[in-house]
């Protein structure tokens, strides 16, 4: 017997043994009426039979199948993409559509589907190899082109992976000026040179400054800032060109030709400041 709590009003007491009763009367006429509906077992669904067979547009070579038209149609676009140049011949279509429409073959049903033999494989590419592709050619490679070859010297020196693999022997021979890089032979002689035009710039800026005659530089007397200026210019034009005879092998022939050019623009500008130094003859 349950035990009832007294708290509350008298009634409260009494009214609790019916509430009960009245639950537990309410729960055994649903079980009733529920049992009537439920089966044993598991859930069974209704049994709706294979799918019908249907004619496939596009599989020709199987008239009949348990493939949906959707798929079939879902085969076709794949197919069109693949044989969309204009080039390819109808072997290679034929070749495409086999191998497409292999989902759909009754006799291999529609779980794992076994591996292509390798002599259908093969044909495929005996009729398709020409879609596309130039076999055995000789053809300008163009960036973003995809190029095969038996080993990496027979890839197009102008292709993007020959490119990358130049600028990466440039990147760990030296550092780069003027787009190519440099042994670290010519760039300590560059600096040098450099230092040596600095020193002798300093020192005639100090010998004009104290009013004296300037000093020698390199065993050749020079005089006026034009000569100062002069001999800047043409040790910095022997230095750029003592860097481009140092990296030949690592330059191109336009990296070449652009520095030399600018070793030449060196020399000129140095004839001219010592041209303008000369006193005019009266």
């Amino acid at each position: 017997m349950p035990v009832v709590c007294r708290c509350g009003p008298p009634g409260a007491a009494r009214a609790a043994p019916l509430l009960v009763l009245a639950l537990l009367l309410a729960g055994a006429g649903a079980a009733a009426a529920s049992a009537a509906l439920c089966q044993p077992g598991l859930i069974k669904p209704a049994w709706r039979g294979p799918p019908q067979r249907v004619s496939l547009p596009f599989c020709e070579q199987y008239t009949c199948s348990c493939c949906a038209p959707r798929h079939a149609l879902a085969i076709a676009a794949a197919h069109a993409r693949a044989t969309g140049a204009d080039d390819a011949s109808p072997a290679c279509v034929a070749a495409l559509r086999l191998l497409a429409c292999r989902p759909c073959d009754p006799e291999v049903g529609t779980g794992a589907k076994p591996a292509v033999c390798g002599w259908t494989c093969d044909a495929a590419f005996e009729a398709c190899k020409e879609v596309g592709l130039a076999v055995a050619e000789e053809q300008p490679c163009f960036d973003g082109g995809a190029v095969g070859a038996a080993a990496a010297a027979e890839l197009c020196p102008e292709s993007d992976a020959a490119r990358r693999q130049q600028r990466a022997q440039r990147r760990r021979a030296g550092r780069g000026w003027g787009g190519g890089a440099l042994p670290p032979a010519p760039v300590l002689a560059a600096l040098a040179g450099a230092l040596a035009v600095a020193v002798a710039v300093l020192g005639a800026a100090l010998a004009a400054a104290r009013g004296g005659a300037p000093p020698a530089v390199g065993g050749v007397q020079r005089a006026g800032a034009g000569g100062v200026a002069g001999a800047a210019a043409a040790a910095a034009a022997a230095a750029a060109g003592a860097s481009v005879e140092g990296a030949s092998g690592l330059l191109s022939t336009e990296e070449r030709r652009q520095v030399l050019l600018q070793a030449a623009r060196m020399r000129e500008a140095a004839a001219r400041a010592a041209a303008a130094a000369k006193p005019k003859a009266g």
